[in-house]
């Protein structure tokens, strides 16, 4: 027998699910990146497999990854100081977007990880 004044912790807690459900929502996930947001990952990865940075960036993103909103915070912070990784401040603003969302944070390491990948695969010229 329920009652619309039913105190019991699940009708409470579903009540307040519902409620508040999506106040902390960031991002529309992966379905929602373009084309553009993709290439401008993988330009990123392989800018930072080129540094020869992958394993250090890999395991940063993996340690910050409860922070990651935080994190897309402070690369507006340093936003002035990057602008040579990132000459059209659009890519940057986009990119700082990007994190924002745990799961493109997750996309993003696996892109580092494959380009990582890929480059091991290759054979080594002699």
């Amino acid at each position: 027998m329920s009652s619309r004044n039913d105190t019991s912790t699940d009708g409470v807690y579903g009540r307040f699910k519902r409620w508040a459900g999506h106040a902390f929502a960031i991002g529309g996930g992966i379905e929602s990146l373009s084309e553009k947001d993709i290439r401008l990952l993988e330009r990123m990865a392989a800018y930072i497999k080129h540094r020869g940075m992958s394993e250090v960036a890999v395991m940063t993103l993996e340690t910050c990854r409860p922070l990651n909103f935080l994190g897309s915070q402070v690369l507006q912070f340093f936003k002035p100081f990057v602008n040579f990784v990132f000459p059209d401040s659009e890519d940057f603003q986009r990119f700082a977007e990007l994190l924002e969302d745990r799961e493109v944070l997750n996309l993003f390491i696996e892109k580092i990880e494959n380009s990582q990948t890929q480059e091991a695969e290759r054979p080594k010229k002699k």
